[in-house]
């Protein structure tokens, strides 16, 4: 077993795969519509918007109807992931590590593509162990059952329960501590 790490960062066992697994599977996806991924040219162009309904592209320097191109905006609100808790890992292999939890629901698991990577802990499933979900309308967290045995308080884990400030997560050979940013008085 020889664990390498490919151009754009992901690990894979080279005994099993030729090449990157990971990279393949975008590959696959990007040329599903018959184009190779080489022959794909994306540009971004950032505009800014008159008052006689044109717009003015920096890229061509040109006034252009709304209907002539297709323009991109970036959006920095779209692309940021505010912070609205942490997972703090209190024993087991990583112990005093902490883990980001986002507005949403994010997966615990081994498996690099989760969004609460897990890879220490071999006793944990490769996918979606468990989860945790910032409600952000509610101002409420949730932790929910996945496909590996988790305990919340001691408490085995069936389905899905509300956590709070302290609450004690077990899974695999590891503790968590869940600490919420997002709380009374404190949304994004």
């Amino acid at each position: 077993m020889a664990i390498i790490q490919c151009g754009n960062n992901h690990y894979y066992d080279s005994a099993k795969n030729i090449h990157c697994p990971y990279c393949e599977k975008l590959n696959e996806a990007v040329t599903a519509d018959g184009n190779d991924i080489q022959e794909k040219n994306t540009e971004f162009v950032i505009s800014s918007f008159s008052a006689d309904g044109g717009t003015k592209t920096e890229m061509y320097g040109e006034m252009v109807a709304d209907g002539d191109k297709t323009i991109s905006i970036f959006s920095d609100e779209a692309q940021n992931q505010y912070t609205a808790g942490w997972l703090v890992c209190m024993s087991g292999p990583v112990k005093g590590k902490s883990y980001i939890l986002h507005k949403g629901r994010n997966f615990a698991g081994r498996d690099m593509s989760m969004d609460i990577v897990l890879s220490d802990d071999l006793l944990l499933s490769r996918e979606k162990h468990f989860s945790v979900v910032y409600e952000p309308k509610k101002n409420r967290f949730y932790l929910i059952a996945g496909t590996g045995r988790t305990y919340c308080n001691d408490n085995h884990l069936t389905g899905e329960t509300e956590i709070f400030e302290g609450d004690r997560i077990t899974a695999g050979e590891s503790e968590y501590i869940f600490i919420p940013f997002c709380k009374e008085g404190r949304v994004w």
